[in-house]
């Protein structure tokens, strides 16, 4: 398989933390960039995407303790791909549930979400939460788009409509 990348982006640079809610995209379209330079080992590709699991299995045992338990029974392979779903699942959640004060900034942070999300299967990761779920992608190429983004559809529903001007 192609190595993975992850896109030049302000949350590229930003410390491995299990942070649930998704860095704001930048203005410009990121671009993707190889996670480690030509020369890296194996060993470190395997230690950054080990790492990057290592924070989806947190978020799945911080915010669904039962579900974590449930995984449990799958292989450890599958164990990590429900992990790296189940923290997109909470970082679009969290997109919604987030207190703002303007609530027609739902629908722009929506579709900056499904940019990314798109960008997910093209091969590109913004952080290292999306790394494992590129990951999982690759491992798993039947796992469709399709339901993540009728997730995000779902949630645009809950966002009121644009306002219009007044003339």
């Amino acid at each position: 398989p192609a190595p993975l990348a992850v896109a030049t982006s302000p949350a590229a640079n930003a410390p491995a933390v299990p942070a649930v809610a998704p860095a704001a995209p930048s203005s410009a379209a990121p671009s993707a960039v190889p996670l480690a330079p030509a020369a890296a080992t194996d060993e470190a590709q395997a230690a950054l995407l080990e790492e990057a699991y290592e924070a989806c299995r947190y978020i799945t045992e911080q915010y669904a303790k039962t579900f974590y338990m449930g995984t449990k029974f799958f292989s450890p392979e599958k164990q990590r791909a429900v992990c790296a779903v189940y923290a997109w699942c909470r970082r679009t959640d969290d997109i919604v549930d987030k207190p703002r004060k303007d609530m027609s900034s739902l629908r722009t942070e929506l579709a900056d979400w499904r940019r990314r999300t798109q960008g997910i299967w093209e091969g590109k990761s913004y952080d290292m939460i999306d790394l494992a779920l590129v990951d999982t992608v690759q491992n798993y190429p039947s796992l469709s788009i399709e339901p993540f983004e009728d997730m995000i559809k779902a949630r645009r529903r809950r966002a009121p409509p644009p306002r219009r001007r007044r003339r």
